[in-house]
């Protein structure tokens, strides 16, 4: 057993070194100390009843000396089995990637370049970066929709509102779509003053799920948007 943790501390050292695999490290850890513990129980138990035949077990029926030898070896056996079909995928993925590529080595991905950019407050290399991202993937919303967040930073409205228009686009989930429909009513209303623009995007919501939780919403804020477009009218020197 001293033997086996060898590679396992290996294992366990190079799934720590990417950081965010510290969890992960823990996790095979802790089965493959259960599985240890338990399959050491089952074969000490095994040994320690053949050692014993021969003295007050010779009066046994040769079942059950047989069933008493074998049903902890037989357990053992199908420990081992699950414990390996259920960490196979995920450890001969780590060994592929350490013989293969350090992590120090492995290229990050457009997301992560962009928002380590934008974390050293460099907000137009993390733009293009998202920009590029939305290229790669046509299909991901995730790269327009931290677009519009950081060119709303830099109060370029419009282009954030162009983003989301497009992020909407690429969504699937009703909630996640209607989130990205309030976000441009947001900036439609407050930032870029086309209120009609605004409240078509939330009739559209109401038209396109009518009995949903969005569309309630969606009602409201439109009823808030008219009542405030109505004080506006009434007092237009408050403006």
């Amino acid at each position: 057993m001293g033997l086996a943790l060898v590679p396992v501390g290996w294992l366990l050292g190079n799934i720590a070194e990417e950081g965010e695999g510290l969890r992960d490290a823990l996790v095979v850890l802790l089965s493959f100390l259960l599985y240890a513990f338990g399959v050491h129980f089952l074969l000490s138990k095994s040994a320690v009843y053949l050692l014993g035949i021969g003295t007050e077990t010779e009066y046994l029926d040769p079942i059950e000396q047989a069933m008493k030898l074998l049903a902890p070896l037989m357990v053992a056996l199908l420990m081992t089995v699950v414990y390996v079909r259920s960490w196979m995928p995920f450890i001969t993925a780590q060994f592929s990637n350490m013989l293969w590529q350090r992590p120090s080595q492995r290229p990050k991905t457009t997301y992560d370049l962009a928002e380590a950019a934008h974390w050293k407050g460099q907000t137009e290399e993390a733009i293009q970066l998202l920009e590029e991202g939305a290229k790669e993937h046509p299909k991901d919303s995730y790269p327009l929709r931290r677009l519009s967040e950081l060119l709303m930073e830099k109060g370029e409205y419009e282009q954030a509102a162009e983003a989301l228009i497009e992020a909407a686009k690429r969504t699937q989930g009703v909630q996640q779509w209607a989130d990205l429909s309030f976000r441009l009513v947001d900036i439609l209303d407050r930032h870029l003053k086309r209120r009609e623009e605004a409240v078509a995007v939330l009739e559209e919501i109401i038209s396109n799920y009518p009995t949903s939780p969005c569309a309630q919403q969606a009602q409201v804020r439109k009823k808030r948007l008219r009542q405030q477009e109505a004080l506006e009218t009434e007092d237009p020197e408050e403006n």
